[in-house]
């Protein structure tokens, strides 16, 4: 292998670091507060609604890719124990397609039993043992609990009492068939699910077990990742039709949630059910008047932390950075494309990102369509076509796109083909879709 194909491999594993942890959180974070929203800093205000009381429940919602899951990350890390915590991606222990609430709280309960394991808590024999109980009514034996269910116990901690590692394996039965058999009628769960009131009860009984077994001052948040990855109508189904549950477990609670949920009528509820929402911006590289932002300058900055300096030429890195409008995600993937050129060189030359950025728009192409599920209002593909005019027409003109509150906006934001920017709410039409509308003669 020569420097050059090394050297290619290791852009493409530094655009692959997904969300920052340990020392990659360290030695490649960047502050990109002022440049999302100067008027707040978003840990800050995370940090602040977690200490007015005991069960905050908080809605962080941004866009896909925008560094959420890193910025609670460093969230995590500078509160320094002040808190347990149980972070989970439901994309990694669930089924995106067919998540429910009851589901949710299914594997927050699973995970929270293998932390306390894990960290060693000395819980409540009784509570657990309630818990056991109840779960175990499902089961016609907990000898026969599935290969998953002893795979998944196996990492507890050696010391830990054989009550809480037998909930432990009961939990993990159930949470194998949360993601391998989620649309069985017939399964464990689906029994489960006809009964949430119950399940609430059983998952609060754990939730105070636990509370009571931490050290004196530490208190107990869960961090639920990725559900911003859910699709419009299941989101829907989620955080409107079955908030009730997701807000009835007595913690500290971040749930992420899709960006678009907030641009629909059912945002009032949303505001009503849930303690506190905030935002993550995308970083805004040029504002409404098409000049450069002082977040173009915050982007460089990510990138050439991420990729080193000689990763790309200077026009190269300016091309990247205002075609892919400030959403790290693409600009990452569009490095990636550019590495994997027959003719590829490093540094990276701006002829090879503007060839990544042609297959990028492509996938805009196909992405900028009607929903699989029928969305009130839209009916025609065009209308995403006509608002999408309608937006770019008032950035021309120097004013912001302000959100419509309808459906439409909702599906355009679920493809990043409108972009939400800052603090104002103010929508953008991110710039390579703008070239699109400009080829179809729409702009």
């Amino acid at each position: 292998m020569n420097d050059i194909t090394q050297h290619l491999r290791k852009i493409r594993q530094s655009c692959d670091l997904g969300p920052l942890t340990g020392s990659d959180l360290d030695t490649y974070w960047v502050d990109t507060d002022d440049a999302r929203d100067p008027l707040r800093s978003v840990r800050d205000n995370l940090r602040q609604r977690l200490e007015d009381r005991e069960d905050t429940k908080i809605l962080f919602y941004g866009h896909g890719g925008s560094g959420k899951s890193t910025e609670l990350n460093k969230l995590v890390k500078e509160m320094d124990g002040e808190y347990l915590v149980v972070n989970f991606s439901v994309r990694e222990e669930m089924n995106l397609a067919d998540i429910n609430s009851e589901d949710i709280i299914l594997v927050m309960m699973e995970r929270l039993a293998a932390i306390a394991a894990d960290a060693g808590l000395d819980v409540d024999t009784e509570a657990l043992e309630g818990i056991n109980d109840y779960f175990s009514t499902f089961t016609e034996t907990q000898k026969q609990e599935s290969k998953q269910s002893v795979e998944a116990s196996a990492e507890a901690n050696v010391a830990t009492p054989p009550i809480l590692t037998g909930l432990i394996k009961l939990l993990a039965g159930f949470k194998a068939e949360v993601r391998y058999e989620a649309r069985s009628e017939t399964s464990r769960v689906a029994a489960i699910r006809k009964r949430p009131g119950d399940l609430i009860a059983y998952a609060n009984l754990l939730v105070n077990a636990v509370r009571q077994s931490l050290p004196p001052g530490q208190r107990l948040l869960f961090i639920v990742e990725d559900l911003d990855k859910l699709d419009i109508a299941r989101a829907r189904q989620v955080f409107v039709e079955n908030s009730l549950t997701l807000v009835s477990i007595h913690t500290n609670i971040i749930y992420t949630i899709p960006i678009f949920t907030f641009h629909s009528p059912d945002a009032s509820i949303l505001h009503t059910r849930f303690h506190s929402n905030l935002s993550f911006p995308m970083i805004k590289v040029t504002g409404p008047d098409g000049l450069r932002a002082e977040g173009f300058e915050v982007v460089r900055e990510i990138i050439t932390r991420r990729l080193g300096q000689d990763a790309l030429t200077q026009e190269a890195l300016d091309t990247l950075i205002e075609k892919t409008g400030g959403v790290l995600q693409h600009a990452f993937e569009v490095v990636v494309g550019a590495t994997l050129l027959r003719k590829a060189s490093v540094p990276l030359g701006v002829e090879q990102i503007n060839h990544s950025l042609q297959r990028k728009k492509g996938e805009f192409l196909t992405e900028i369509t009607l929903p699989f599920e029928p969305v009130p209002g839209l009916e025609r593909r065009e209308q995403l076509y006509e608002r999408l005019k309608q937006c770019l027409g008032e950035q021309k003109a120097g004013k912001p796109c302000r959100p419509s509150g309808q459906a439409i906006d909702q599906v355009l934001l679920k493809s990043c083909a409108l972009v939400e920017y800052n603090g104002d709410r103010w929508l953008g039409v991110h710039p390579l879709v703008q070239e699109i509308l400009t080829e179809i003669g729409w702009a």
